[in-house]
């Protein structure tokens, strides 16, 4: 059988569904999850599109005319005149050191190539060293200036002083 103090002890069934669904319903005073997750994504798509941006700046700025980068216009000549790439570092190293503001402009004529790469060339204290480089800058010279220009050259040169 039931006990008496058992029925007592039991709690009405209306207000236990009335404290159910409280614990169901958002509380007023509070900060809402809703808010948290949507400030959350707010921030997430904030954070994308500062990212796309600095981007599109970055892609711009390196969209600029080759001319204004002297280094990357003057790698870009020795690739195309199908320098091997020791070659071109030394010749690199050489630009950086030469007073030249375009290092491309070494490769316009063999004297400017000669006073800017040969000086820095002949300032290398190690003997061995110096000779390699010369002989490669040697060979850089006769790829880039064809023997048939400096004899056209030379003719040139002893018909004006023949007259």
């Amino acid at each position: 059988m039931i006990q008496l103090a058992a029925i007592f002890a039991q709690a009405d069934y209306a207000k236990r569904l009335r404290g159910l669904s409280g614990a169901f319903q958002s509380n007023e005073g509070g900060p809402s999850e809703l808010r948290q997750i949507l400030g959350f994504f707010a921030m997430v798509a904030a954070i994308i599109v500062g990212m796309l941006l600095a981007r599109a700046i970055w892609r711009r700025r390196g969209d600029k005319c080759v001319g204004q980068k002297p280094a990357k216009l003057f790698a870009y000549i020795l690739k195309q005149l199908g320098i091997r790439l020791p070659d071109r570092v030394l010749l690199r190293c050489a630009a950086r050191n030469c007073d030249l503001k375009h290092p491309a402009m070494m490769l316009m004529s063999p004297q400017l190539l000669e006073r800017s790469a040969g000086r820095w060339a002949d300032s290398i204290t190690v003997k061995p060293v110096r000779e390699h480089v010369r002989r490669r800058i040697a060979a850089l010279a006769d790829k880039a200036f064809p023997q048939d220009v400096a004899l056209d050259e030379e003719e040139s040169g002893q018909a004006g002083s023949a007259t």
